[in-house]
């Protein structure tokens, strides 16, 4: 399983919508997963299909139907998965053994 379905597994066992932080505000939630999984993502796979889908595979599912509805948009969502991995990528310290 890649890292990307890992993600998309724990979050869809535990979802965010039941975190208390959620409910004080679930924008900001929301902000630190995806900088959560873009620093897990190397710089060339951030703009991928495969995490453009994220925004369907976890926000949506989380979050339709529930009284809130969808709190977050996905150009906000994808744009802090490339945020961090870029800024993963600026300052990432040079290997030792490279």
């Amino acid at each position: 399983m890649s890292y990307i379905d890992n993600c998309v597994n724990a979050l869809n066992s535990n979802s965010p919508a039941g975190w208390p932080a959620y409910q004080e505000n679930p924008q900001a939630v929301w902000r630190y997963i995806a900088r959560s999984i873009g620093h897990g993502l190397n710089h060339e796979n951030a703009r991928g299909q495969e995490v453009k889908s994220l925004y369907s595979r976890i926000v949506v599912k989380a979050e339709f139907g529930t009284t809130r509805g969808v709190t977050i948009n996905a150009k906000d969502f994808i744009g802090w998965i490339i945020e961090a991995s870029e800024e993963k990528q600026v300052h990432a310290l040079p290997s030792l053994f490279s």
